[in-house]
């Protein structure tokens, strides 16, 4: 957690309007859940069919945003389907 509030920092350190967790946060952290999401979980850990990796903030702000980011087309409609989204 550290680590990712010291990367949240320095990139937006340039703009003093800016909390933690701006746009180019967000961008990054979804980059990487879209990574982690090509992934072959089952071999690491029992996980259902429907496991998805996402980011969230306590007030699921961007929540939309970032599964669209973060997930195909195909796959966040039937997570929208099944009624778990």
């Amino acid at each position: 957690m550290r680590l990712v509030r010291q990367e949240l920092a320095l990139l937006d350190a340039g703009d003093l309007d800016a909390a933690a967790g701006s746009e180019v946060g967000r961008r990054l952290l979804c980059a990487v859940a879209a990574r982690l999401n090509l992934r072959d979980w089952s071999d690491t850990l029992p996980v259902a069919k429907d496991f998805v990796v996402y980011p969230v903030d306590l007030e699921l702000v961007d929540l939309e945003r970032n599964l669209a980011d973060c997930l195909p087309p195909d796959r966040l409609a039937r997570l929208r389907e099944r009624g778990l989204l």
